[in-house]
């Protein structure tokens, strides 16, 4: 039986309205709203063998302060393993987190705009339940490689969005009608679920890993797509990474990385209307209704070891993206006309960085 238990204490500072402008050597700033925040987490884990069983139960608990805000929070949280033999077994855990700090990603932009927000009155830190179910074969494949499954499933609670998918935080309004919070819709709700598959060979001149994981994520608002659930903007159902390395001999070595991804989930028009006023405006039928295309690259390297009477010296050469895939990374819309002349909706793919060559260089003293 062990027993673990400890504290810790966090104090974050952020200022979500604040904006500098510079102009002939002149600063100017709008908006200088200050959160100063306290976490204060304790926590305590018991655990336990019998037979071939391994338990651990522990809880953890959280004071979050803010300004007008002092909020407790109780997350317990269970595990239990069971040795089929010496290199077999079965894990099952479920667990409730709590996350004071939001974070809230614009993808409409060339490089993604991640913005980190403090839990007020409206914004609720948010919640998951976590539960997983796994088995793992240390020995797998003439007892050459490591093996594990896992299934999981969660539900999430006071999720937080833009309401209209593209907006941009706007710092003006946030400092000229007080409260940047009511800028997002809050307490929307969410669940995933998916399985993660891994192989391993960690010994031998070739050693590498495959990893697939398919997974689902879903989201629900009162005030986004008329309530109805959509895809989560992190619903990338395939994943496959496979890695691998080989010595060639005692001075040079050789590694890539393949990396898949089903593309992420967008917004796109299904049409153009013209209203009242002789304005064009698109027409949405829901919220990420559309995907971008899949990721995909291949990254190379080689390596050139020499040890000599005081120190080891390395060379590394690497390429990333190898075959100069274009990437998406964002997607543009704008209105034109097609052949015929009649109106239509144009879609533009945004990448960066395609290949990009890297060389370093290392000494290690003995």
């Amino acid at each position: 039986m062990i027993l673990k238990f400890g504290t810790d204490l966090n104090t974050i500072k952020l200022v979500p309205s604040r904006i500098t402008q510079s102009l002939y050597g002149k600063e100017t700033l709008f908006g200088d709203t200050t959160y100063n925040l306290l976490n204060f987490n304790a926590y305590m884990e018991l655990d336990y063998e019998w037979n071939k069983f391994v338990f651990s139960i522990g809880a953890r608990t959280s004071k979050y302060l803010n300004i007008g805000i002092n909020r407790f929070y109780y997350q317990p949280r269970l595990s239990l393993g069971y040795s089929i033999n010496s290199d077999k077994g079965l894990l099952l855990s479920l667990s409730n987190t709590t996350q004071a700090i939001h974070s809230v990603v614009n993808y409409n932009s060339v490089t993604e705009n991640e913005l980190w927000l403090p839990s007020t009155n409206y914004l609720k830190p948010e919640v998951a339940k976590i539960y997983t179910f796994g088995y793992f074969d240390r020995k797998f494949i003439n007892n050459k490689t490591f093996f594990k499954v896992n299934l999981y499933y969660k539900l999430f609670y006071n999720q937080i969005d833009y309401l209209r998918d593209g907006d941009r935080f706007n710092i003006f309004n946030s400092v000229t009608q007080g409260g940047f919070d009511q800028q997002f819709e809050s307490q929307g709700n969410g669940n995933s679920y998916g399985i993660e598959l891994l192989m391993d060979k960690t010994f031998g001149n070739f050693n590498g890993w495959i990893a697939y994981s398919y997974g689902r994520t879903f989201r629900k608002f009162d005030k986004i797509n008329n309530g109805t659930t959509f895809r989560g903007n992190f619903d990338r159902p395939h994943n496959v990474s496979l890695v691998g390395s080989y010595v060639l001999n005692d001075r040079w070595s050789m590694s890539s990385v393949f990396i898949f991804q089903s593309g992420r989930p967008v917004t796109l028009p299904t049409g153009i209307m013209l209203d009242e006023n002789n304005q064009y405006s698109y027409i949405f039928d829901g919220r990420n209704n559309e995907r971008m295309p899949a990721y995909h690259r291949l990254d190379v390297g080689l390596k050139y070891s020499r040890e000599g009477k005081r120190g080891i010296v390395d060379w590394n050469f690497g390429l990333f993206n190898a075959y100069a895939r274009r990437n998406p990374n964002s997607i543009s819309i704008r209105r034109g006309f097609n052949s015929t002349g009649n109106d239509e909706i144009f879609v533009n793919q945004n990448s960066i960085f395609q290949f990009i060559p890297s060389f370093s260089y290392a000494y290690r003293w003995k």
